[in-house]
């Protein structure tokens, strides 16, 4: 793009080129410039040669006026001047005289004119250096110099220093004058609209967004927009004078200047779209427009180029491009039918896989016979309907399927996605897939799945069936071995029936870990988070396992440290599987030395903690290599280790899957010959407990100095860190004799022991006759005595225990809360008293009494539950059922709900729903609790489901019964004259209304009108340690009862009643094949045998229950009979505990 032919360069060639033709002209006439040449220029040659004289008529100043200052010191020359100039024909002069450079700086800054006539002598300024100054301040104003002789040096210094033209004096005429005063404001007029439309072309140009440069016929710059100027980060001035081989590559340079010279030659105007990488990397597209620039006489003189960023538009159209190629090759490629139509129905396009899919050849198409509409079935063509409704309102539309009726009236699936390509047009496109294979493939995985599940079902029965059938003899030879040991035996006879427990409790063991793999490998083992004491479990863990420990001699300790909670929530039961196996196998590896215990908190936060559980053993160890291969299924150290020991290879396996499955993992550290570490992580949740609190706080404890006599190092430090957790002064000694010298040395300073914890067995000395020398010398000093018991025969252990006058047994390991207890008790009681002290300060009354109506069948579970309630100060009726419940429920108010959900005429659910139904419309809420021994991941939603508030896993325990009862629920609201009458019948009788009250209840079982006072008998007698073959797990019953012995008695006793009605009811139900009796009379057992921790019993039980549920009687029976010497010895066993013969 040119820049015009009116630019300041263009000007300035036509003024020389004007001013050598004027002087050719003169010479070719004689003239010189030495006589008067520039005069006579003006006057004989400036009209016809000006390049602008057919501009004139902007100027015209025929009538006009102009303006003149004339500077002249000479008043007479002046005069003149000014009559001359008065006599000017072609336009009216007004002058304006002063005589100085001042005066006349003066009077232009007041009064500026259109002429200035500057002699070249004045008083204050001497030739150029007076036009100089007024040029100051007359920038634009034309200067006409006036001399008084013919000087062509001051003529020529006169016109470079900018003045419009010289005058002599003595050749002046009017016509000279007035046509050089004329052209010379024409010129001065015609420069400056020639500078005016410069700035416009300027202005114009470089608002342009785009570059512009001009380039001379040797390839240098003489001209460049801004906007090209930043694109090559360069100023103007580094531009001009320089070629492309300055700022491009050489090879790119050359091809511009090549470009540049065809132009040129040719006269060229060139367009195209060049490719380039800027400076930065950016890969750029420009649109180039090149032209050759001419002068004022049409010759070439360089060239002129424009260019701009076309990138985003070039970038489009190579997307666009692409995209049409993909699509291409996707329609022409026939990998799926692809069809172009419009909602009429008339296909526009199709590929052959379309085609193929409809049946239809290319001609149909081309023809029109093929329209879409067409192969839709009637049955289809609602979804045609949505789908044309959905591409009308937004465009696109979900994918359906239908069936396309084909050319030949075959039908096909098919899945349809559609587009809008053109909303004008209505033109769409849809991509077609044939659904045959998938829809074969689909038949297929049905019937596959149906055989899945009809072999997962079978392999479920088979694994019911094979639980019975082994289960069941396997309980009958561990129940009976175990009673036969307890008998008089020959040496060779224990040790042979010693043989067959231990091999029937690791096959009982092998079926157990057999099916808990089977569910982990079918993904259908979930976590059941419950509320659970951390110290509970793992003290009931150390009892299970204390036995076997102290068989081989061998220390068991749990060290729980002070800041891991004890109240927490997460799954207790795999929990304590997994430290049961873990602890299990440390024990059986190890042959000497100690196993530990310990737990700590890694890592908490508001929500969760993270405990690890550290198993550390003194056992044979693991070589490195096997380490990681032992945590798969069925895999061992080495053969010789299952040939010495035994055991499947399930055990880790199942421990590292249900440690993941907890959000945890299984690592461990072992060196040959030197034990093994193995550490579990759980992420828990933290609860909150009044229960933690107090152990938190043991405040009567504060102080206290404790002696601790263990040989056992870890065993000391262990029982060091708990009590000095408690705030107590504990001082451990590692035998009797340093036991003896240190209670010495104390009773010379005057100090006392509140408490003596003695070891049963120490190397130097038996802890029994440490007591005896104790009490002889240093009863004053050693305390309350508080021996721990380590030996298998405990029954012994107890007799001599009463011999040593010992005021306390702890049982090693050692229980935190039970030993916490114990010390509690015999601070608060006097010694021998403590017992009565412990069971009264477990008879702690509720707050608030609250009116409860429990719902359960089992005389058994009754007589429990309202033992506990009346013990807590809670007011108990009872219904049998759920009909009796909703009866009773709307008779009059309750507190709280107690509801068996198992029960036979209405279960506790469906009483539920009818009580939450009736009291919907009343608009009133009691609090309905579930009590159930199911124990499966969705039996606590189904019960919420129901409507119930909250949830008892039976057995019910004495503190987990009054945590929940006693919850903070919203206040029960009943209707007025309900609330009116309770009260008169409670003024009237003192007691409200029921079909057998809770005291009637307790009655029947302990064979009075209700619970007698604990005699001195029941305070004393307390249930026996759970011995070798032992059914009851009396630390568990006693747990149930809230450690009231008393209680546990009467338990026993409605325990002994009911055998007998349970016995008689299972043959009745069997004679008269009732299965419901049977399921209902199994379901009763178990409950009892839940609440005496009677583990050998409780699966058997409940597998009678499922066994009638499938209406299977024959194998009940059969399972049944296997059990009943189990059932006989263990009333055997409750008889013993009363001391009945």
């Amino acid at each position: 793009m040119t820049l015009g032919r009116f630019s300041l360069a263009n000007v300035y060639d036509a003024r020389l080129a004007i001013l050598r033709r004027q002087s050719r002209a003169l010479q070719s006439r004689g003239l010189t410039f030495e006589h008067g040449s520039l005069m006579l220029i003006t006057v004989s040659h400036a009209e016809p040669d000006w390049p602008i004289g057919s501009h004139t008529s902007i100027f015209n100043m025929l009538d006009s006026e102009l303006s003149v200052l004339l500077v002249e010191d000479n008043p007479a020359e002046a005069r003149w001047l000014s009559d001359l100039l008065a006599q000017a024909s072609r336009c009216r002069m007004r002058v304006t005289h002063v005589a100085s450079i001042e005066a006349a700086k003066r009077e232009f800054a007041k009064s500026p004119t259109d002429v200035i006539l500057l002699d070249w002598v004045l008083p204050d300024r001497y030739g150029v250096d007076g036009l100089r100054d007024l040029q100051a301040v007359a920038p634009r104003t034309p200067v006409l110099m006036l001399v008084g002789w013919d000087d062509d040096e001051a003529a020529m210094g006169s016109l470079r220093a900018g003045a419009q033209d010289v005058l002599i004096k003595d050749r002046m005429t009017t016509s000279i004058l007035e046509r050089t005063i004329r052209h010379a404001v024409e010129r001065k007029q015609t420069e400056s609209a020639l500078r005016q439309t410069e700035e416009i072309y300027r202005s114009l140009i470089e608002s342009l967004p785009i570059n512009v440069f001009r380039k001379d016929a040797q390839g240098h710059f003489v001209f460049a927009n801004q906007r090209f100027c930043d694109e090559l980060h360069k100023r103007l001035e580094e531009l001009v004078g320089r070629s492309d081989f300055a700022f491009f590559p050489p090879e790119l340079a050359e091809k511009y200047r090549r470009d540049d010279q065809r132009v040129m030659r040719e006269r060229l105007v060139v367009e195209d779209i060049e490719a380039h990488r800027t400076p930065d990397g950016r890969r750029l597209h420009v649109q180039v427009m090149k032209a050759p620039a001419t002068d004022v006489n049409g010759k070439v003189v360089g060239t002129q180029t424009m260019f701009w960023d076309v990138t985003p538009r070039v970038e489009a159209e190579e997307a666009l491009q692409r995209s049409t190629s993909r699509f291409k090759k996707l329609f022409d490629a026939n990998i799926i039918g692809i069809m172009l139509a419009d909602l009429s129905g008339r296909v526009i396009e199709a590929n052959d896989a379309y085609l193929e899919l409809t049946g239809y050849s290319r001609e149909d198409l081309t023809s029109g016979r093929l329209r879409w509409d067409k192969l839709t079935p009637p049955e289809y063509r609602p979804l045609d309907f949505v789908a044309i409704e959905s591409l009308n309102r937004t465009g696109i539309c979900p994918p359906w399927e239908k069936e396309y009726i084909r050319k030949d009236g075959g039908r096909v699936p098919v899945m349809l996605g559609v587009s809008m390509l053109d909303n004008s047009t209505s033109e769409c496109i849809c991509f077609v897939l044939d659904m045959t294979t998938q829809k074969r493939v689909e038949g297929q995985l049905q019937r596959a799945k149906e055989e899945a599940d009809s072999a997962s079902q079978a392999k479920s029965l088979f694994l019911a069936s094979m639980s019975h059938e082994i289960r069941t003899p396997m309980n009958a030879i561990i129940g009976l071995t175990d009673l036969v040991l307890d008998s008089d035996l020959t040496p060779q006879q224990r040790d042979n029936l010693t043989a067959v427990a231990e091999s029937a409790e690791a096959l009982l063991s092998l079926i157990n870990h057999i099916l808990d793999f089977s569910k982990i490998e079918a993904g259908k083992l979930e976590l059941d988070a419950v509320e659970f004491s951390l110290r509970t479990m793992v003290a009931g863990i150390l009892k299970t396992l204390a036995l076997e420990a102290h068989r081989k001699h061998l220390e068991l300790v749990g060290d729980i440290r002070s800041d891991v909670p004890d109240r927490l929530i997460g799954d207790v039961v795999k929990l304590r599987q997994i430290l049961m196996n873990l602890l299990g196998n440390a024990i059986k590896f190890t042959d000497s030395g100690e196993v530990v215990l310990r737990v700590q908190v890694l890592s908490h936060d508001a929500l969760s903690l993270e405990l690890r559980f550290d198993v550390i053993d003194t056992g044979i160890g693991i070589p490195e290599d096997r380490q990681h291969a032992i945590f798969e299924a069925f895999e061992q150290v080495h053969t010789s280790i299952n040939r010495k020991y035994g055991g499947t290879g399930l055990g880790l396996s199942i421990t590292s899957k249900l440690a993941q499955l907890m959000g945890g993992r299984v690592w461990l550290k072992s060196e040959p010959g030197h034990g093994s570490t193995f550490f579990v992580t759980s992420r828990v949740r933290p609860a909150t407990s009044e229960l933690v609190a107090a152990a938190m706080n043991p405040s009567p404890l504060d102080g206290l100095r404790v002696l601790i006599v263990d040989d056992n190092a870890t065993s000391r430090k262990h029982l060091m860190d708990l009590l000095t957790s408690w705030r107590m002064r504990p001082m451990a000694v590692a035998g009797a004799k340093e036991a003896l010298t240190t209670l010495n040395r104390v009773k010379g300073e005057g100090s006392v022991f509140a408490f003596s914890l003695i070891d049963s067995q120490m190397p130097d000395g038996d802890g029994f006759d440490l007591a005896t020398t104790i009490r002889a010398e240093f009863a004053d000093r050693a305390g309350h005595l508080l021996f721990m018991l380590s030996l298998p025969d405990r029954a012994a252990e107890l007799a001599r225990c009463d011999q040593a006058r010992f005021v306390a047994t702890i049982a090693k390991p050692v229980n935190e809360p039970e030993l916490f207890d114990t010390l509690i008790s015999l601070r608060l009681g006097s010694g021998e008293e403590a017992a009565p002290a412990l069971l009264a300060r477990a008879a702690v009354k509720a707050r608030t009494m609250l009116r409860v109506l429990l719902v359960e069948d089992s005389r058994f579970n009754q007589m429990l539950a309202v033992a506990l309630l009346e013990k807590r100060g809670h007011q108990a009726t009872v219904a049998h059922n759920g009909c009796e419940a909703v009866d009773m429920f709307f008779r009059q108010p309750f507190d709280r709900v107690l509801m068996d959900v198992q029960m036979p005429e209405m279960d506790g659910l469906e009483a539920t729903q009818v009580i939450r139904q009736r009291e919907a419309r009343s608009g009133w809420h009691v609090p309905i609790i579930a009590m159930t021994a199911q124990v499966m991941g969705d039996d606590r939603e189904r019960c919420l489901a129901a409507g119930m508030d909250e949830y008892l896993t039976k057995p019910i325990r004495a503190d987990h019964l009054y945590e929940v009862l006693e919850s903070d629920f919203p206040k029960a609201v009943f209707p007025q004259e309900l609330s009116f009458n309770a009260d008169r019948q409670r003024d009237r009788r003192g007691s409200p209304d029921s079909s057998m009250s809770a005291r009637e209840t307790s009655g029947r079982f302990s064979g009075g009108a209700g619970r007698p006072a604990p005699s001195a008998l029941d305070v004393e007698v307390s249930p026996p340690p759970n011995a070798n073959g032992s059914i009851v797990n009396w630390s568990h019953a006693m747990t149930v009862v809230g450690g009231d012995t008393a209680l546990l008695r009467e338990v026993a006793v409605a325990c002994l009643e009911e055998f007998p009605r349970w016995m008689k009811e299972f043959d009745q139900a069997l004679t008269e094949q009732q299965a419901p009796l049977f399921r209902h009379t199994a379901h009763s057992m178990r409950g009892a045998c839940r609440t005496f921790g009677m583990d050998r019993l409780t699966s058997p039980t409940q597998e009678l229950e499922t066994l009638a549920l499938a209406g299977n009687l024959a194998a009940a029976e059969q399972l049944l009979n296997s059990l009943r010497p189990e059932l006989q010895a263990c009333q055997t066993e409750l008889q013993a505990f009363l001391g009945k013969p």
